[in-house]
């Protein structure tokens, strides 16, 4: 009986060892637990709404979602009345053709004057140009016609006086009949090539005098081309006038197209319809919110940590999220941003802590976490749903802040 006491109590102790070693080491791995990561119960689901708006005013014709419905981007959702438009389109059209036929017209007129005004310009150029060349050549020779007259004269007056003095001594029986006859033809030869001088001379000054006449018409011929040159190029200022305004007309029609496109609102983001608040009839004005889309697959969730949890959290950081709907599934994500205030800083009626009855307060600081992959369509995140979120906080390789204006703020062993 007393041995079985014994055993019984050597069995309790031993008992009551291992529930305290087992609750001192529950209590270990509990405390390296919390030495290794932050958690918090204060997270929401959020998501960025893309409100859908109307891009031009008209009346409400179609409407082909309903709210919750989902769609995908560049899905026709809502068509507004498009007669007024397509009105516009057909009078920018109407506007566009005959802008255009102005501007073919004038271009081939401008380009049938500059195409027969400029060779005609060329070629009086280029005739002037010959004219000039030659009048050059010939004033030469005409210079040259005067001195050889100038010349000849010389020779005749020199053969004159010759003459006349061997007249004289034939008459004093000084010099033969011979002698008188060579100074008589060599007078006659002198007179001759003298004539000939003047008449070449006449003969250039004529060509002279002619050409001047030619050189002078073709000036005037030149004077008249340039002015129908310059009719020509009033025709192609025109042209390009009538060009301008049909650029301006084809801006017109583009516009008058990307309005009338306007009249069918596709949905800018795949997601779902949520606040639809208008419906079939409705007259809306350019800019009105018509309904948001809420893309769910582009959830995440903003973890609302105490101020003082954030001493090791950084960006990159990885995190296990759990929804309060799904407690036995946990979603993967890692930390985006670290939000640059408190929440109620933010707040629209931030707290006042200027008064006589203060009491401090633990802020949070919201942490954005993103998911690695969006939530799967049988465990789907809600916008507003509550969640648990824990991070990892051992990698501390990462930023507090994304960057610092111009710089990257880096973490340094040490630094706080």
């Amino acid at each position: 009986m007393l041995g079985r006491r014994l055993r019984s109590s050597r069995l309790g102790a031993g008992l009551a060892v291992v529930l305290v070693l087992a609750l001192g080491l529950g209590g270990y791995l509990w405390w390296r637990h919390l030495q290794n990561y932050e958690t918090t119960d204060n997270a929401y689901v959020h998501v960025t709404v893309v409100p859908v708006s109307a891009r031009v005013s008209g009346m409400i014709q179609e409407i082909l979602v309903e709210d919750n419905q989902a769609v995908n981007k560049g899905d026709l959702i809502i068509r507004l009345d498009p007669a007024l438009y397509k009105v516009t389109v057909e009078s920018a059209e109407a506007e566009v053709a005959v802008a255009r036929a102005r501007y073919e017209s004038s271009k081939f007129t401008a380009a049938y004057s500059s195409g027969r005004v400029a060779p005609m310009v060329d070629e009086a150029r280029a005739r002037l140009a010959r004219v000039n060349q030659t009048l050059r050549s010939d004033e030469a020779l005409l210079k040259q016609r005067v001195n050889e007259t100038q010349a000849a004269a010389a020779s005749l007056a020199r053969a004159r006086d010759e003459l006349a003095r061997k007249r004289k001594l034939h008459a004093q029986k000084v010099i033969s009949d011979e002698i008188l006859d060579q100074a008589l033809a060599g007078f006659r030869v002198a007179d001759a090539q003298h004539r000939a001088s003047i008449d070449a001379e006449k003969v250039q000054e004529q060509k002279v005098a002619a050409l001047k006449q030619q050189e002078k018409e073709l000036q005037a011929s030149i004077t008249l081309v340039q002015k129908e040159e310059i009719s020509a190029q009033g025709k192609s200022a025109e042209a390009e006038s009538l060009e301008a305004q049909l650029k301006q007309a084809e801006a017109k029609l583009r516009e008058a197209r990307l309005r009338l496109s306007y009249t069918e609102i596709r949905a800018p983001e795949s997601g779902y319809v949520n606040k639809k608040s208008v419906e079939v009839g409705t007259n809306v004005e350019a800019g009105r919110p018509l309904l948001l889309i809420v893309p769910l697959h582009k959830v995440y969730v903003q973890a609302n940590f105490k101020e003082v949890q954030l001493e090791n959290i950084r960006v990159g950081q990885t995190a296990v999220i759990t929804a309060d709907a799904y407690p036995n599934r946990q979603y993967r994500g890692r930390v985006e941003s670290i939000f640059s205030g408190t929440g109620d800083y933010f707040s629209l009626l931030p707290a006042e802590n200027a008064t006589g009855n203060w009491v401090k307060v633990t802020r949070r600081i919201p942490v954005k976490v993103v998911l690695s992959s969006p939530p799967s369509p049988q465990h789907p995140l809600f916008v507003g749903m509550s969640a648990q979120v824990q991070v990892d906080i051992r990698d501390q390789s990462g930023n507090r802040l994304l960057a610092y204006p111009g710089r990257v703020q880096k973490a340094t062993p040490g630094q706080p």
